[in-house]
């Protein structure tokens, strides 16, 4: 028992020693994991791929390979130039701007950030000149499917569940035979984002590399649209692109009620009186609720 005064004495002194406190408060990887949006796993393009599919001036285009986390239909998006090495992979987190710990009551919905890791060849986060070089530790990328698997499991394989749901029904109603509570899940998201009339949502589909999912995408997307954008003369990536954001310009068509769908007006033109049962009338004239 005598030694507990000494023991917070020092605690306490380790504690407000000038960098510790802001050591103890920076967030780890699980904080950016958690306050992340989507997480995707991406690859930058190689030098012939970038001369063949040029990005912008003081951008680098970044192939996804895989959804960690949330929801991202296009295929390739930009970043800015330099962020990844060319072929290199790299780990892009959009997230809340702000540490993970700080609150913003002026603003309701956050703009996100983003957030780039890059990878080492075998795989570990580089986290050199990041927020994270003072964990000095190596990180395997594949950590982040951990931590998100335990912070957010609804979130584990969503964006797959999703791309089911919207172009393979079949396939997902398949799926959700055994897994009713997941396949409720996932049908919310879409339903919650809207993303089975999300135009531009479903146009990112058209640039994959598999061509049954561009095909059930272009299928969705005319029966949706009432459009017909001609498709490219053939599949490299930019001209996927360009097929993409043409498509991703169509909008949904305005559809007026049909005169079927109102209820005829009455012959004097004026309102008809409302028709309540009889006893339930006089219930409500006598209080009595039952």
């Amino acid at each position: 028992m005598t030694r507990l005064p000494a023991l917070a004495l020092i605690f306490g002194i380790c504690l407000f020693r000038p960098g510790v406190v802001s050591a103890m408060a920076r967030p780890g990887l699980n904080d950016y994991v958690s306050n992340a949006l989507v997480i995707t796993l991406v690859r930058a393009q190689t030098p012939d791929e970038a001369a063949a599919f040029p990005a912008p001036v003081a951008n680098q285009r970044v192939i996804v390979q895989q959804v960690l986390k949330g929801v991202e239909t296009r295929q390739e998006f930009l970043l800015p130039a330099g962020s990844l090495k060319p072929g290199a992979r790299g780990l892009v987190l959009f997230r809340f701007k702000g540490e993970f710990f700080e609150l913003s009551p002026t603003r309701d919905k956050p703009d996100p950030e983003i957030v780039i890791w890059s990878l080492k060849d075998d795989g570990i986060i580089d986290i050199k000149n990041t927020p994270l070089e003072y964990m000095r530790v190596d990180i395997p990328w594949r950590v982040v499917n951990d931590y998100v698997a335990t912070a957010s499991p609804e979130e584990v394989n969503l964006n797959e569940r999703v791309t089911e749901a919207l172009l393979f029904p079949e396939k997902f109603k398949a799926f959700a035979t055994g897994n009713a509570r997941r396949a409720a899940y996932v049908r919310f998201v879409i339903a919650v984002r809207d993303l089975g009339r999300d135009v531009p949502a479903l146009a990112g589909f058209l640039e994959s590399d598999d061509a049954d999912t561009r095909a059930a995408a272009e299928a969705r997307l005319k029966a949706l649209t009432h459009a017909d954008v001609p498709e490219p003369k053939d599949d490299s990536p930019a001209a996927l692109a360009d097929w993409s954001a043409a498509w991703a310009k169509q909008t949904l068509p305005i559809q007026p009620p049909k005169l079927s769908d109102w209820p005829a007006i009455p012959a004097n033109a004026k309102q008809p009186p409302d028709a309540f049962p009889k006893a339930l009338l006089k219930a409500v004239q006598d209080g009595n609720p039952d």
